[in-house]
């Protein structure tokens, strides 16, 4: 099945919020994923190739939109799934615009959001096979 075979990498400063995504990946039937606390790390592993990035908006160091920037300008078919407790509009626009695939709102209805993305991904991989 594709969802065992996709690359996932995740990145948030947040480790509640890191289990959280690990939890959700294992639960959903994903099983190549890799977790980082910070965008540094992140992009010494990028040479993996992943087919999807989920990225946190505001963390310490290198913040998400500069990280989209940097996975954007190496790997440009990557899907790029921006999680986020920003409220301003703004943010989503400028994650938008910088070639994010969705832009979620980290709030009560996130991990929903985050499965029916990831639903929408398998499929046009599985058609674009």
């Amino acid at each position: 099945m594709i969802k065992q075979k996709l690359k996932i990498l995740v990145v948030d400063d947040n480790s509640f919020c890191l289990a959280l995504y690990e939890q959700f990946l294992i639960n959903n039937g994903f099983e190549d994923f890799l977790l980082f606390d910070n965008g540094m790390d992140c992009l010494q592993q990028f040479h993996l190739l992943p087919d999807i990035v989920l990225l946190d908006h505001d963390m310490s160091g290198i913040n998400g939109i500069e990280l989209l920037k940097e996975i954007k300008a190496i790997h440009d078919d990557v899907y790029v799934i921006m999680i986020s407790g920003q409220k301003n509009p703004e943010a989503r626009i400028n994650a938008l615009r910088h070639g994010v695939y969705a832009f979620i709102a980290k709030d009560e209805q996130d991990l929903r959001a985050l499965e029916q993305t990831l639903m929408l991904i398998v499929e046009k991989k599985l058609t674009n096979r």
